[in-house]
Parts: structure tokens; C-alpha cells; sequence
């Protein structure tokens, strides 16, 4: 029956914001024997939901980390948890695809975030091939400076029109996988 129990003792990880009330997103695999058109039999299907954290049942366990971050690891620990059928994300059994569309988003992010820092590190690295001065004339002036700048400049405008592409197809919920992977392959 659709969303009644996830399995017995289950572990996983998730993160969470300060100050936020954290929701669980939870996938459980489906039964191989139920069958989805299209798909060939014998696989385990996912279905995901949003698990309520204070969900009898749910251990929510912080992870210590080195780094500093603004979002906190957690181990979460289902033991027997019960989650209502509404609380289903998409459809059963298609949970991978709801998986891949928050991936998409993501490396759509890592490449805005990547292309805008390439912007700030080309824009100092023209200004100081421009100001930075050898046998009076700039070394931007050199085949050995200019080449490299330009074919990361020519890097960095290709990330940021693919990106900008990806962008696009997502507002208008389009498929984007395959642009949203080049896009953050372009843009890292």
C-alpha cells in the first residue's frame, strides 16, 4: 500500500539550515515484481517522500564536520516510520526522476556560481596583464599572456551561454539534463 511504511531500519543523510524547520526527504526502493510501463521488470523502483522531522520513529543525528557551513550533515534513522500517502513527491515508483530534477537545479547553481567567479578572475587577470608593465608595454602585449587569456575567456563565455540555455529550459520546465551537465562541466 502506497506510503504506509518506509523500511524497518533505515539510514540515510540529509542536511538542514540553521533556523529552518527541516523536512525529510525520504525514498523507499518499490517491490521488483510490481511493473511500470515502460521500464523492464526485476528493478527496484523509488518513491519519494517528505518525511515531517518530529515523525514518531525518526532519528535525526547531526554529523560533525571540519568545515563551517551554513547547512548542517545529519544522519536520519527511519526505524518503522509511517507516512502518509500524500506525503508522496511525484509519482510512485518515478522517484528517480525527482532526484535527477534536483541534481539538474543544482549544477545549473554550481554553474552560475563557477561562471561568476570566472568573471571576477578574468576581469583582475586583464586588468593586471594591462597594468603590470615589461620592457615598457603591458604583458598582456605578449603572445604568452594574451593566448591563455583569450582561450579562457572563449571557456568561460561557452559556460555561461550554456548556462544561460539550461537556465532557460528550466524555468519553462523543459528536460535539461543533458545541458545542465555541460553546463556545470563547462562552467567548473
Amino acid at each position: 500500500d502506497l506510503g504506509e511504511h518506509l523500511p524497518a531500519r533505515h539510514a540515510g543523510l540529509a542536511r538542514a539550515r540553521r533556523g529552518s524547520e527541516p523536512r525529510v526527504r525520504a525514498a523507499r526502493d518499490g517491490r521488483p515484481e510490481v511493473h511500470v510501463p515502460g521500464e523492464r521488470d526485476g528493478r527496484g523502483r523509488l518513491s519519494v517522500f517528505m518525511v515531517d522531522t518530529k515523525t514518531a520513529g525518526l532519528t535525526w543525528n547531526p554529523i560533525r564536520t571540519v568545515m563551517n557551513q551554513p547547512d548542517r550533515s545529519h544522519e536520519v534513522v527511519f526505524d518503522d516510520v509511517v507516512v502518509p500517502a500524500d506525503n508522496l513527491i511525484g509519482e510512485e515508483h518515478r522517484g528517480l526522476a525527482v532526484a535527477f530534477s534536483g541534481l539538474n537545479a543544482e549544477r545549473i547553481l554550481t554553474s552560475s556560481i563557477c561562471t561568476g567567479l570566472g568573471r571576477y578572475a578574468m576581469d583582475k587577470a586583464v586588468r593586471y596583464a594591462q597594468d603590470r608593465r615589461i620592457w615598457d608595454q603591458p604583458i598582456g602585449a605578449h603572445q604568452a599572456v594574451a593566448h591563455p587569456l583569450a582561450a579562457a575567456h572563449i571557456h568561460l563565455n561557452a559556460a555561461q551561454l550554456v548556462t544561460d540555455r539550461a537556465c532557460a529550459l528550466y524555468d519553462s520546465n523543459a528536460e535539461v539534463g543533458e545541458l545542465a551537465n555541460m553546463a556545470k562541466y563547462l562552467g567548473a
